[in-house]
């Protein structure tokens, strides 16, 4: 569940999508969510590139995030009142990992810190974006 092109939903009050983005890195991976509000992000999924999303929404750099793969396994399985909080979905096509990819390094708003664990992922990788 924790590898490159997996997705996910984080249930808070509203469902909003996670992919991870890294194959894990010493146990952690980078996730990046989406969201319908364009918080200034020019970086865009659409409606068919991923089977969550109904309208456009905007990749949400600003708000990426390292975690650990045994935390993504916990939430996964806990319940909160009979209900997952997190739930896995399928899988990212290549088109839509690449538009997430692409805009990495490219945003203004991806924090230094992510911009470092992404390239030292590439470095160490056979990963092309």
């Amino acid at each position: 569940m924790c590898s490159r092109g997996k997705t996910f939903i984080l249930a808070d009050k509203q469902e909003h999508l996670h992919f991870v983005v890294t194959d894990p890195v010493n146990e952690r991976v980078l996730i990046i969510g989406i969201t319908s509000n364009s918080v200034g992000e020019e970086f865009v999924l659409n409606i068919g590139d991923h089977n969550f999303i109904n309208r456009k929404s905007y990749i949400y750099y600003a708000k990426a995030r390292v975690i650990s793969v045994d935390s993504i396994r916990r939430h996964l399985q806990k319940k909160s009142k009979g209900k997952k909080r997190w739930k896995a979905l399928g899988d990212a096509s290549c088109e839509t990992m690449k538009k997430i990819c692409e805009g990495i390094l490219k945003s203004k708003f991806t924090s230094k810190r992510i911009k470092k664990f992404y390239r030292d992922f590439l470095m160490n990788s056979n990963f092309e974006v």
